[in-house]
C-alpha cells in the first residue's frame, strides 16, 4: 500500500465501503505513514462533523457527505463545456422540438406561395431531371451493383483475421495453469450495464460487450464482469470470474475487443491490492467462455515475473497482433513506462481451441 492508492480510496474506507483486505491494508499502512494517518484524522473529523449536524432523534444517517456528493448534478455544475450542453439540450428539448416542426412546415408551405410562373418553371425543371434519370438508370443500377459487391468483399475480408496459407498451422498451443476460469450468468432483456466502458460493437454490429464495474476506463479498483449483448435476439449475459480463494485470487477483466462475432480478445489481471494498468491476453469465446492465451510465447505476463504487461491492442493482422504493453522498472511495481510490440498470433488454431466443444 502506498500513499497514492491510500488517498484515492480514503473516502471508501471511512464509508467501511471496502473489502476487508483492503481496509486492513489501508489501516496498516496509517499506523506506519504520519501523513497519511493526519489526512485520515482531518476527514474523520469532517465526517463526524457532518453526520452529527444531520442527525435526529432515532434517525442514523450513513455515508452523508458521500450520498450528497455523488447527487451533485455535474452536467450543470461542471467545467466541461460539452456536457452542460448535453444538459441544455435535454432541458430546453420542447423548444428545440417545436421550432423544428415550425421549420419543416414551412418546408412544405413556401411552394404554394409561389406565383404560377414559377409552378411551371418547376414543372418544366421536373421533367427534364425526370428524362436524364431515365436515360442514365440502367448505368447507376450497374455502377451501384459493383459498389455494393466491393463493399462486401470488403467486409468479408476484414472481419476476421485468415492464414496466409490455405494448410493448417501445426503451431502447439502451450498450457496456461494461471489461465481464469469464467461463469456465465443469463441476465433479463431489460437489465443494462452500469459503471462500464463503452460499448465494444461487433464486426457485423449483431454484437456488443463491455467492461462492467471499473468505470469509463475500466481503471478503478475492484472486481469486474464481461457484459455481452445480442443486438439481434435481445439477449444479454455476463461472465464473472470464479476466483480461487485457498490462493487468494483477486483477478479482474480490464478490455475487450472483437475479433469476429463468436470470439473476443480480453485482459486479465489484478483488480486490488497493486493496481496495474494491464494484464494477460485471452481469445475468448462470446458464447460460452471458454478461453486461451493470446500471447503464445508467454513473453508479456505478469505472472512469469518478467515485469511486462499487456494494457490493449492497436491492430489485428494476419496471424500477428500490434499491442501496447506497460513496462514496470522496479520490483514493487511503482515506476514503468509504455512501448509498442508486435506479438504472434495465430488466429485459426486458437479459435479452432475456444470454439471446440469443452
Amino acid at each position: 500500500m502506498n500513499c497514492q492508492v491510500f488517498e484515492k480510496r480514503l473516502m471508501d474506507l471511512i464509508e467501511d465501503n471496502i473489502s476487508y483486505d483492503l481496509k486492513n491494508a489501508m489501516l496498516e499502512h496509517i499506523a506506519k505513514c504520519e501523513h497519511c494517518r493526519k489526512i485520515y484524522e482531518k476527514e474523520m473529523e469532517v465526517e463526524n462533523t457532518f453526520k452529527s449536524s444531520l442527525s435526529t432523534e432515532g434517525i442514523y444517517f450513513s455515508s452523508s457527505r458521500g450520498d450528497i456528493m455523488k447527487n451533485i448534478d455535474k452536467n450543470r455544475y461542471g467545467k466541461n463545456p460539452l456536457k452542460k450542453l448535453n444538459y441544455h439540450i435535454k432541458r430546453y428539448s420542447g423548444l428545440y422540438a417545436a421550432a423544428a416542426v415550425l421549420i419543416i412546415a414551412t418546408s412544405f408551405i413556401v411552394p404554394y406561395l409561389l406565383g404560377g410562373s414559377a409552378k411551371k418553371d418547376l414543372a418544366s425543371t421536373q421533367m427534364k431531371m425526370s428524362t436524364a434519370s431515365n436515360a442514365t438508370g440502367t448505368a447507376k443500377e450497374d455502377t451501384a451493383k459493383q459498389k455494393d459487391e466491393q463493399s462486401l468483399m470488403i467486409s468479408e475480408d476484414s472481419a476476421a483475421p485468415k492464414n496466409s496459407e490455405s494448410k493448417k498451422s501445426n503451431i502447439v498451443i502451450p498450457e496456461d495453469k494461471n489461465a481464469p476460469s469464467f461463469k456465465k450468468t443469463v441476465l433479463q432483456k431489460t437489465v443494462e450495464p452500469t459503471f462500464n466502458t463503452p460499448m465494444e460493437v461487433s464486426p457485423s454490429k449483431n454484437f456488443e460487450a463491455t467492461v462492467e464495474g471499473k468505470g469509463n476506463a475500466a481503471q478503478e479498483e475492484g472486481i469486474a464482469k464481461l457484459f455481452i449483448k445480442d443486438l439481434t435476439t435481445g439477449g444479454r449475459w455476463t461472465f464473472e470470474i470464479v476466483q480461487d480463494v485457498q490462493k487468494g485470487q483477486q483477478n479482474t477483466p480490464k478490455y475487450v475487443k472483437w475479433v469476429d462475432d463468436n470470439n473476443f480478445l480480453t485482459i486479465v489481471g489484478f483488480g486490488y491490492g497493486t493496481v496495474t494498468r494491464g494484464g494477460a491476453l485471452y481469445l475468448m469465446n462470446a458464447n460460452t467462455g471458454k478461453l486461451v492465451n493470446a500471447d503464445v510465447e508467454r513473453k508479456i505476463d505478469l505472472s512469469q515475473g518478467n515485469k511486462v504487461e499487456i494494457t490493449k491492442v492497436t491492430a489485428i493482422r494476419n496471424n500477428e497482433l500490434d499491442v501496447e504493453v506497460n513496462v514496470y522498472e522496479d520490483a514493487n511495481l511503482t515506476k514503468s513506462h509504455r512501448e509498442n510490440r508486435t506479438i504472434p498470433f495465430p488466429y485459426a488454431d486458437l479459435k479452432q481451441y475456444v470454439e471446440a466443444a469443452q
